[in-house]
């Protein structure tokens, strides 16, 4: 892998600093081995670069034919370095839309399918809406017209009231 720019890429990366107890760093037996399920185990990976943690793309792509990222350009690199860096975030904003879109289902990889369904959703959520706005002014005129007849039967009520006068119990 050749980094344009600054060969000293290495030293850019904070090490812990591990010690081997006694200051022996050999193996405690030579013969011995990792056994093979570790070797084959499947983790969630995840790195720490600059103090920023984030799950690997390996893990992230699982299943997926395509190579892991190795790594991000120097700022002032060249046009194909910022490119790719543009196709990954692109990439990345449409798998983020995929599961927006479905939020219990894996995510679809067809940046078509996804535009699809995202058109789809757009025009479902404005015709909703238009509707909503339709229903609210129906309701505001329902809301109109029951206050005029409430106002109305209020003035009939005291109308009626002066012109009939009302008996009190008392009085009968």
């Amino acid at each position: 892998m050749d980094f344009p720019g600054n060969t000293n890429w290495l030293y850019d990366y904070e090490f812990e600093c591990i010690r081997a107890p006694n200051g022996n760093l050999s193996a405690p037996n030579a013969g011995s081995s990792l056994p093979m399920q570790a070797l084959n185990a499947s983790s969630n990976v995840s790195v720490e670069i600059d103090g920023s943690l984030g799950e690997s793309d390996v893990a992230r792509e699982t299943g997926s034919k395509k190579r892991a990222r190795t790594g991000s350009c120097a700022p002032s690199s060249s046009k194909a370095c910022r490119e790719k860096q543009r196709r990954e975030r692109l990439n990345d904003k449409f798998m983020e839309l995929g599961v927006l879109l479905e939020p219990g289902r894996p995510p679809k990889t067809d940046k078509a399918a996804i535009l699809v369904d995202a058109v789809r959703m757009v025009t479902q959520l404005r015709d909703e809406a238009q509707k909503l706005k339709c229903s609210n002014l129906d309701l505001q005129e329902k809301i109109k017209d029951l206050k005029a007849r409430l106002t109305y039967l209020y003035i009939f009520v005291c109308f009626m009231s002066e012109v009939i006068p009302i008996r009190s119990k008392a009085s009968s």
